[in-house]
């Protein structure tokens, strides 16, 4: 093969320019070297330097070796623990130094259920038990088709009321599968006590004795009919335009937001005339609808219940805004919408969760749940399907997972980040009617009626609060991460600014240095030739 003169330049051409990346990245690895060493030499960063020092044995570099790589792991395991408890515990709650007074505080909504569920002046549902034995010892002639007016009223006051009547019998008078509308509730409303069969007086504060339903309203708890004290109105509370109309669940007309309260930031002046007011028997705030098999105290004949109320209040850092509701435990104003209330509390939230699980299992809601459809009302039939319902609702909500089926989801009902909640102290002593009765009626009462005598009051004027705030803010972070590194490396910013120097601006202006004397040792080679 012959080569012209042409190609032979090309050849060497090309093996010079080989030859000349060849030296480049030998040149280059050398100078990264180079940099790495005098870093070594040069930080202050503790122990690194050790490790490249001139005239120190083997040994002695791998035991700093292996102290610098040891230090640098328990180092990052601890910062990891830190990052992971600013992740997973991101806030705390701590005693608040200043103690709330009962003046910014809304006195606890109090409601009231009778005992007695029926008056047998509207309906002697005694009498109209035995009615119902006599059917059953008569099965066989009686006509089940026919359900009579006072058969479906009695099986609409047994969803409330206790009896010893065969259940079995007893549902087989009624379809099972069909809820009942809302003239259930109108049964119940009917044959309830009046509010003036239950109240005699009533005062509030240094307020003179006045009737009582100048106080309290009526609203549908779990008990049937009952009578409320110093809640909010129903449309604060509810969102009227979701539920159904053809009863009202809450009779309560008072617009708080008009007069000068708020949920979450209080009262807003300090007029006294303001509602609700500041400062079984069911005491709860005033935002929630009444439950009243949450809890209760009872109040019994001839007896002074005195009732010291205690707060415990909790508010939340405008800090923890920018934290996720899960991490923080609690909702914001706005954060959780509900479909039927317009107020977000965690009770009316699990009572509306509640309300959709047993329509989902049962395929009715209870008369006092929220609903959209007043058609849809658990029965007597339906008793059973709803208790199951509620106690497998509370096993999901215990559960740390969700074993129920991926159509099932959890109620989710965190706390408000702003919340009131209302514990009793309770102290029972004997009451005396005569004397009171005879003052307040010019010497006459009657002496076939028994009565009792209920005292509300806040314990103290004032209660400690607590503050939901941040455990670890960036700034904690950033100086818990920077006390570690420290005190394991003897790192600090001044060593961030030295890699990030080195392997920038360092780094850039040796390679561009070496670039340079490259090209000025080609172009004086190529002058040569």
């Amino acid at each position: 093969m012959i080569l012209t003169a042409h190609d032979r330049d090309e050849v060497v051409y090309i093996h010079g320019d080989v030859c000349i990346r060849k030296e480049r990245k030998k040149r280059r690895k050398l100078i990264l070297w180079e940099l790495l060493y005098e870093f070594s030499r040069s930080t202050t960063l503790h122990g690194l330097r050790y490790i490249t020092e001139q005239g120190l044995s083997i040994t002695e570099k791998v035991f700093w070796f292996i102290t610098f790589m040891t230090s640098v792991c328990m180092c990052s395991y601890l910062i990891y623990n830190v990052y992971d408890k600013w992740q997973s515990t991101p806030v705390i709650v701590t005693i608040s130094e200043d103690l709330v007074p009962v003046t910014n505080i809304p006195f606890p909504s109090v409601t009231i259920c009778p005992q007695t569920k029926c008056r047998s002046s509207e309906f002697n549902y005694s009498f109209y038990q035995q009615k119902v034995d006599r059917i059953f010892d008569q099965w066989l002639l009686y006509d089940k088709n026919e359900t009579e007016p006072w058969l479906m009223k009695f099986i609409d006051l047994s969803t409330i009321c206790e009896n010893d009547v065969n259940r079995n019998y007893l549902l087989d008078l009624v379809s099972q599968e069909t809820p009942r509308n809302a003239s259930l509730v109108h049964n119940l409303e009917q044959v309830a006590e009046p509010l003036s069969g239950i109240f005699a007086r009533c005062n509030w504060r240094t307020d003179k004795w006045a009737f009582c339903n100048d106080y309290f309203n009526k609203v549908l708890t779990q008990e049937g009919v009952c009578y409320n004290f110093n809640s909010l109105a129903a449309s604060e509370i509810l969102k009227l335009e979701n539920v159904q109309r053809n009863y009202s669940y809450l009779e309560a007309g008072d617009e708080s937001l008009r007069n000068g309260w708020h949920p979450d930031h209080g009262y807003l002046n300090a007029s006294r005339n303001l509602y609700p007011r500041r400062g079984r028997i069911y005491i709860h705030h005033p935002g929630d609808l009444p439950k009243s098999s949450l809890y209760y105290y009872a109040a019994l004949d001839d007896q002074l219940s005195t009732i010291a109320v205690k707060c415990n209040i909790v508010n939340t850092s405008s800090k923890l805004l920018k934290k996720l509701p899960k991490e923080r435990k609690c909702y914001f104003e706005g954060e959780k919408n509900l479909t039927y209330f317009n107020m977000y509390t965690a009770k009316n939230c699990m009572l509306e969760c509640l309300s959709n699980y047993t329509f989902q299992k049962c395929g009715c809601v209870g008369f006092y749940m929220p609903h959209n459809d007043s058609n849809q009302l658990c029965h007597f039939a339906h008793i059973d399907c709803m208790s199951e319902a509620e106690d497998e609702l509370a096993d999901i909500e215990a559960s740390s997972s969700n074993s129920q089926g991926e159509n099932v989801q959890r109620c989710d009902c965190l706390p408000s980040c702003y919340t009131v909640d209302y514990d009793a102290e309770v102290l029972k002593t004997g009451f005396d009617i005569t004397t009171v009765i005879k003052t307040a009626n010019n010497g006459t009462y009657e002496n076939d009626i028994k009565y009792s005598r209920i005292v509300v009051f806040f314990q103290q004027p004032e209660f400690v609060s607590m503050r939901r705030s941040e455990l670890f803010g960036k700034i904690d972070f950033v100086a818990n991460c920077g006390g570690l590194l420290g005190l394991f490396l003897g790192f600090s910013v001044l060593s961030i600014v030295e890699v990030i120097y080195f392997v920038t601006l360092r780094l850039w202006c040796s390679l561009r240095r070496d670039l340079k004397q490259e090209k000025k040792k080609i172009k004086k080679a190529t002058k040569t030739s």
